[in-house]
């Protein structure tokens, strides 16, 4: 189910109405740079998703105990400290989910797992490949959405589109 930014999930609650309005003052916000992903998209609405999801304040950080794959509406209303968990699957999921809701073409967003080299652990991101060189990613890690080839800790291990598989 992809979740309409206008539509109230079950279980509608404070974060929601919160993200509503980050939906809300993206969408009509004047925008200089944008990528077009199916639909032209501002950087700065994938910089606000990416900030919005990350901010632990809101969704905390829970290392889930076995995979389980949050929904977006399950990422929103699981409170802050997620019983079920919620990892960095879990952000770019919803993250991914969110972009296809405001109208990104599903091809063009990628989940990707990697190596991160620094911290020694497996992790996974979001790929948003608009058929140009650049790759943006969106990472529960880092703030700002940022090129993919600026990332050079990570090294990629293979990655998922709705119908496709790569393994690097």
């Amino acid at each position: 189910m992809i979740l309409n930014p206008y539509q109230e999930p079950r279980g509608f609650n404070l974060k929601f109405k919160k993200w509503r309005r980050v939906v809300d003052a993206t969408l009509i916000a004047p925008h200089v740079s944008s990528i077009n992903i199916g639909k032209t998209i501002p950087v700065a609405t994938l910089n606000e998703i990416n900030v919005f999801f990350n901010d632990q304040r809101r969704f905390k950080y829970v290392k889930d105990k076995k995979d389980y794959y949050l929904t977006l509406e399950e990422f929103l209303n699981a409170g802050r400290d997620a019983p079920k968990g919620r990892d960095c699957e879990d952000y770019a999921i919803a993250k991914r989910t969110q972009l296809i809701s405001l109208g990104a073409a599903e091809k063009n967003l990628r989940l990707v797992a990697v190596k991160d080299n620094l911290r020694r652990i497996n992790h996974m991101v979001l790929a948003i490949f608009n058929g140009e060189n650049d790759v943006l990613v969106l990472d529960n890690q880092i703030r700002k959405v940022v090129k993919a080839k600026r990332l050079r800790h990570y090294k990629p291990i293979f990655a998922l589109s709705d119908d496709l598989y790569w393994r690097f």
